[in-house]
């Protein structure tokens, strides 16, 4: 007998039909909204980033000479190019994306040795054929898209420190041991540098993680690595396994969308109380051989006083 408090389980699926789909608009309009301000960000930060550069690269040219690397290194088949400015401050980086260069600052020209020197262009070479600029920006770009989730913000970080450690290698090659390198990084670092020359750069100038470079160089300790805290992997996590999950959701309602009720019949069992009408059992995909238009309950109106 038909009671009005018997539980409809076709009841409770509908209402979590109608919870998951709201659940996943929900989801959707959050991600959306937040990856739109991420590419609004990400353009202005692309938009800064490349008027800045073709401006300060453009005043750099206008007292800067173009000369052969070998004028420094006192290498003769070292036939690399690159330019020197006149500056007071001690500075080197590679600036520009499609075609980077190696810039040197007169002064810093002065007070390094022609090995010093050679160190110091291979070093930026390396960033140059990488074009380690180009790169560093795009990571930065893509971080800004997704500044909801932590982990990424740590990628530009690592590949910064990851391409010195590879740029010294490189130095290391030209035939000078690691001693050497760690004391032209520290020299550099000691003679200063132009930190409102940086500001503007995207490739990391000469003198940048010095500690875990020379570290790496020396041998004294394991190889630094960027370290992304606990909390951020795994609020980062969290928030892909929502977006994964949000995503297989609407994937399935579009294509099978009884197939999350089917499951919670498939669950509770046939329903014999006879409290949905058949429009209902139609509008959230139900099929039942109790409370359907053929079935031998049919939806009773008794049932509800």
């Amino acid at each position: 007998m038909l009671t009005d408090n018997a539980i409809c389980f076709h009841e409770i699926a509908g209402v979590l039909y109608s919870a998951i789909i709201a659940l996943t608009w929900a989801v959707v309009i959050a991600f959306s909204a937040s990856l739109c301000l991420g590419f609004y960000r990400a353009l202005g930060f692309s938009m800064r980033t490349a008027l800045a550069t073709c401006r300060f690269k453009k005043e750099l040219d206008t007292i800067a000479r173009e000369i052969c690397s070998s004028e420094l290194t006192g290498r003769p088949g070292d036939s690399c190019r690159l330019k020197v400015f006149t500056h007071v401050e001690n500075s080197a980086f590679t600036l520009g994306f499609l075609k980077p260069e190696v810039y040197l600052s007169l002064a810093l020209v002065k007070n390094l040795t022609p090995a010093e020197s050679d160190i110091v262009v291979r070093h930026e070479r390396m960033h140059c054929a990488y074009r380690d600029p180009l790169k560093i920006a795009m990571l930065k770009a893509f971080s800004e898209i997704f500044w909801f989730i932590p982990a990424i913000r740590f990628a530009e970080r690592k590949y910064r420190l990851d391409s010195e450690y590879r740029c010294d290698r490189n130095s290391i090659e030209g035939g000078y041991c690691g001693i050497e390198v760690a004391k032209t990084i520290v020299r550099v670092a000691e003679l200063g540098s132009d930190h409102s020359v940086n500001t503007y750069l995207t490739a990391s100038a000469f003198n940048d993680f010095i500690n875990p470079r020379i570290c790496n160089l020396l041998g004294t300790g394991p190889k630094a690595r960027i370290k992304i805290p606990r909390k951020s992997i795994l609020l980062s996590l969290v928030l892909i396994a929502i977006l994964t999950c949000t995503a297989l959701t609407a994937v399935a309602f579009r294509t099978d969308p009884g197939g999350f009720i089917s499951g919670f019949h498939s669950i509770s069992g046939a329903c014999e109380n006879g409290h949905l009408t058949p429009d209902f059992l139609r509008e959230y995909h139900l099929n039942c051989p109790h409370c359907g238009e053929n079935s031998p309950h049919p939806y009773d109106e008794s049932c509800h006083g």
